[in-house]
This record gives structure tokens, C-alpha cells and sequence, in this order.
């Protein structure tokens, strides 16, 4: 089931949280928005869900419209499953209870209930813990089962909503793998909303980087680190730097060292940390400040006349004040 959506508007009071966004999601694909808190992302989870209503535009799910001009499907009919950051799992009921209950809200006999939960839970790996009850399991396993259920109601679109933040870091690493190899074992169309970049690159076969209530750019995750659509974009996603640089053609110029660039440059040129190495001959630089990462240094230098610290990683340890050259070895031409 693809997703489309067509000038969509959501207010609150004065604010627009939806500001007419346009935009198609292909049948199959895992598509992450994410943004800053506030962006409008949630919002959008939720209209596309059917628990908040627009004030304008379409949303069509594959090719049957959810919403639109004197139409508005109830969420219960969109074939559509939400994944909160609680999980919301029944506590008094087993895993296999919370998976089997969409179908026996159906009028689905009980043991054929079961029947289909068990198949739903050997997708998410938990078929030896079907007879425990949520308050047993660890978080990345409430999770999993939030996912069967999903796929127990019939959805072929599954909404996310930052559905690992409320795991620790070592776990939310895990369940990346999980959710993604649960996506592409259900085939189902996901919509994945966070505000943690890496987690939405890692996962993501297209995202979209969202700021009040639009899209600033939408592509696949290389296309977005690799060329940024706006100074906006750039300094969002990944680390970088933006140096003011005098543009002729492709290449560029900066404190008399040439080095090439791409993309629609207007005289602000981006680069990405592992675009720039040491050496005795490159532009003089401080180092300001350096942090070990597990196996390099991310570390800051300034150079004299240049306000915005400049942005690299390092192979062996640095401190404030040593003194280095730096050398650019290609960048990113920002659009005005």
C-alpha cells in the first residue's frame, strides 16, 4: 500500500503544523521523517493514522482515498497499524492474547485467533515467550509484539511513531536490525517518524528532513548526506562545516587552497569531516577541541578569520592547541 498525500493542512490556534505538504510514498518502502521537536512530524503520523483530522487536502492509502473533500475514513477502516513510544499492549493478557485480540474483535472463533497470532509471532521472533505477559518481557520485546499485533489487524501500512525512544542506546542499535528485518519480511509500506538522524538513515530506503510542517528535502539517505538541499539540511543531518569559498566552475577557493566541489554552489561551499585530512602544507589551523569516538577524535579547529569552528575527525589523539594544516579534498556547493 503507497501513501499520498496532497496539499495537506493542520493548524493548531495560528499555528500551521501541516503547512500544505505534498508528497508520495512508493508500495514497500520504509520511509523515515525526521526533524527537530515541533517540526510537525507526530501531526503528520497522526492524520495519515486518521486520529486527527485535516483542515484541508488529500491522503490517499494505495489507491483508495482515506481523506479528502466530504470524506473521511475512520481510523479503524484505513488498514492501518500505529506503533507508539508506550507500546500500548494489554497487560493482563499473554503474547499471544494481545496479537490474537484484532482478530477476535472480529468474530474470529478463539482457537483460529491463536492460530493466526502464533504465524504473526514467528515473524517477530517471539514465539517461545506467546504465553507470558508484557511485564515479563524487555522493551525491544513489548516492541516486537506491538509489531505482530499490527500485522493482526490486517495493516498494510505500519505508522511509527519514535518507537525506540524509550530504549537504551545498546538496545535501540539492536532493534534497528530487528525493525528493519521485520519490514522487509511483513512487505508492508512503513512510515517511521524520529527525530534521531542516524537512526532514520540506518534504516530508511527514503526520508524526508522535516521543519515546520514541510519537507525541506526528501531522497534517499545518501542523497541527503551527500547533497543537501539547503544550508538548513546540511547542518542537520551528519556533521559539517559551511565555509564561505570564491566559486568558479567546479572548483573552489579557500585561504589559497583549491580543491573541487559540486551541486549548485552560490559561494557557500559544504564539507563533510571526512573530506578533510592533515597536512604541512594545508591551511593553518588550531585545534579548539577534540573527543575519542571508539577508534578516532572528533575534533574542532579554528582558523583565523573564519567565525565557524571547522569540523574533522581525526586517526590519532589531539588536544586543544596543537597546530595543525588541513586540507580539503572536495565539497558540496549550497543553493542560495
Amino acid at each position: 500500500m503507497s501513501i499520498r498525500v496532497e496539499n495537506l493542512l493542520k493548524s493548531f490556534s495560528n499555528h500551521r503544523a501541516i503547512d500544505k505538504l505534498t508528497f508520495e510514498v512508493p508500495q514497500g518502502a520504509f520511509f523515515c521523517v525526521v526533524g527537530a521537536s515541533g517540526c510537525g512530524k507526530s501531526t503528520l503520523l497522526r492524520l495519515i493514522a486518521g486520529l486527527e483530522t485535516p483542515d484541508a487536502g488529500h491522503i490517499r492509502l494505495s489507491d483508495h482515498e482515506v481523506y479528502g473533500a466530504d470524506l473521511n475514513v475512520p481510523p479503524e477502516d484505513r488498514r492501518v497499524g500505529v506503533v507508539f513510544q508506550s507500546y500500548a499492549l494489554w497487560p493482563h493478557l499473554t503474547v499471544s492474547q494481545n496479537v490474537a485480540f484484532p482478530y477476535e474483535a472480529k468474530g474470529v472463533s478463539a482457537s483460529q485467533a491463536a492460530e493466526y497470532a502464533a504465524g504473526h509471532l514467528e515473524k517477530v521472533a517471539l514465539t517461545a515467550f506467546a504465553d507470558r505477559r508484557p511485564d515479563a518481557l524487555s522493551g525491544g520485546q513489548r516492541q516486537r509484539v506491538a509489531l505482530a499485533r499490527c500485522l493482526a489487524s490486517d495493516a498494510r501500512t505500519i505508522l511509527m511513531d519514535e518507537p525506540l525512544a524509550n530504549l537504551d542506546l545498546h538496545l535501540r542499535g539492536a532493534m534497528e536490525g530487528e525493525l528493519r528485518a521485520f519490514h522487509d519480511r511483513s512487505r508492508v509500506t512503513t512510515l517511521y517518524i524520529t527525530h534521531d538522524q542516524r537512526e532514520a538513515m540506518a534504516l530508511a530506503d527514503l526520508m524526508a528532513v522535516m521543519d515546520q510542517g514541510r519537507f525541506l528535502q526528501l531522497g534517499t539517505p545518501q542523497d541527503i548526506y551527500d547533497r543537501p538541499a539547503t544550508e538548513k539540511v546540511a547542518r542537520f543531518i551528519g556533521r559539517g562545516t559551511v565555509l564561505d569559498a570564491d566559486i568558479r566552475g567546479n572548483e573552489a577557493s579557500f585561504h589559497g587552497q583549491v580543491f573541487p566541489v559540486s551541486g549548485p554552489a552560490s559561494g557557500k561551499v559544504f564539507i563533510r569531516p571526512e573530506r578533510i585530512s592533515l597536512s604541512e602544507d594545508g591551511v593553518p589551523a588550531q585545534i579548539s577541541a577534540a573527543q575519542y569516538r571508539g577508534g578516532f577524535w572528533e575534533a574542532e579547529a579554528l582558523i583565523d578569520g573564519v567565525d565557524a569552528p571547522i569540523l574533522l575527525n581525526l586517526t590519532h589523539p589531539a588536544q586543544a592547541g596543537d597546530t595543525v594544516g588541513l586540507r580539503f579534498a572536495g565539497g558540496w556547493g549550497l543553493p542560495d
